[in-house]
């Protein structure tokens, strides 16, 4: 009774025969003090023990036992257990690149991680996915599964593409908060119908979101009233810096003919350049980003340089007059490697693009038509005053982001807010 019963206050602690007689006496006589020890006692009642109060305590004692386990083998008492669920990597996927990024920098925080991978017929055991993803993105020092069948606790479960978040739903109880890992407004991938629904519905199904960049955190407030955290992309500097090269008569344009990334917009650019080209033979236009570009379909002298390594994007930005990049949705890093190489970007405006790039003083941004862009570009490659203004700007601009590291810590900070 000694735990339950403060004496005096919701109730009384008698120790001897006249303790009883004493306390129940009071109580008879003073109807103000029995209905005040009656309050007390059901307020007590109430704070410790119905389930509720008692899950609560529960929780703690778990906590003390989990952070003294902690304590014993070394590990920080903020690390969280994470996994990740992710669909199956492939070649050059600048998002899973992220989210490996991501896991790297948590596992070396301290943090342990795990990733589930989505099956398909690419892979047939965990053992070859975890190889290609060392192999062809980074050596990671996790776990890495092929499957999503037997997804084990953890502190926090993140879906990284709609498709994962179906999978993160089921499996919400095993886990303290669940997380979405948002990188674009992925239903603009589809056209209206199923897959577009099916994409826009998992923003209401009430994980946390971190987008990369502002511009889906933007589009995440203004389509479903939903407020997400968002991290800075991050600029490699010690790559991507201005090189001591003459800048030739020369335009890049990153050149994305693929299907699933449409919203690169190839036709639109090509069209913009031979209208461009027409009006300025002397300039020469170079793609690069793809193999799978048909020279017969150009239909202009160009150059494609393919898929290029950071270096030689690095050199070939440093001697640019300017770099085209399109996005509808959000941007990849290369109009931001452009940008830290000094090299004027053009993009279109388009959808609260400006977001993406701070200021329109930091960048070109055309009206989504072959004619406006081609203006645009023309417009920028006739004034070198413009073009080193822009270019100096946007180099600024660039200067303000944060390094790898630095973007894996915020992505950090966002988590552990939650907890």
């Amino acid at each position: 009774y000694k735990f339950a019963i403060r004496n005096g206050k919701n109730g009384f602690l008698a120790e001897s025969s006249g303790d009883w007689y004493r306390y129940l006496k009071v109580l008879v006589e003073d109807e103000h003090l029995r209905k005040e020890i009656g309050r007390q006692a059901y307020r007590h009642a109430l704070a410790t023990y119905t389930p509720q109060a008692q899950a609560r305590g529960t929780e703690k004692v778990f906590e003390t036992i989990i952070n003294d386990w902690r304590r014993r083998n070394g590990v920080l008492p903020e690390a969280l257990s994470i996994s990740w669920v992710i669909p199956v990597p492939f070649l050059g996927s600048g998002g899973h690149r992220n989210i490996f990024r991501a896991v790297k920098y948590l596992t070396q925080f301290g943090h342990s991680c795990r990733i589930y991978v989505t099956p398909n017929e690419d892979f047939k055991t965990s053992v070859e996915v975890k190889k290609f993803i060392d192999d062809n993105f980074m050596k990671l020092k996790t776990d890495v599964i092929l499957g999503v069948e037997n997804i084990t606790s953890s502190d926090a479960l993140v879906a990284t593409h709609w498709s994962t978040a179906y999978v993160v739903d089921k499996n919400r109880s095993k886990a303290a908060r669940c997380f979405y890992f948002i990188q674009d407004y992925e239903p603009y991938f589809y056209p209206m119908g199923y897959e577009y629904l099916a994409a826009e519905n998992t923003y209401r199904l009430g994980f946390t979101p971190i987008t990369s960049g502002p511009w889906p955190a933007r589009i995440l407030w203004k389509k479903h009233r939903l407020k997400a955290g968002y991290f800075r992309f991050p600029v490699r500097t010690h790559i991507y810096y201005p090189r001591k090269a003459r800048r030739k008569k020369q335009l890049i344009f990153f050149a994305r003919p693929e299907t699933h990334v449409s919203r690169r917009c190839f036709p639109l650019g090509i069209e913009a350049l031979r209208i461009f080209k027409a009006r300025n033979p002397k300039f020469e236009v170079v793609l690069f980003g793809s193999n799978k570009i048909d020279p017969v379909r150009i239909g202009f002298s160009h150059k494609n340089l393919g898929v290029l390594t950071d270096q030689g994007l690095a050199k070939l930005y440093s001697s640019s007059i300017a770099g085209i990049s399109f996005s509808t949705t959000n941007p990849s890093l290369v109009p931001f490697e452009m940008m830290a190489c000094k090299c004027p970007v053009v993009d279109l405006d388009y959808g609260d693009n400006v977001v993406n790039y701070g200021s329109k003083r930091n960048v070109t941004l055309a009206e989504p038509t072959p004619e406006g862009v081609a203006e645009a570009i023309e417009k920028l490659v006739e004034s070198e005053k413009l073009r080193k203004k822009k270019a100096e700007n946007a180099y600024k601009f660039v200067k303000s982001f944060p390094n790898e590291e630095e973007t894996v810590r915020r992505i950090e900070e966002l988590i552990l807010r939650e907890f």
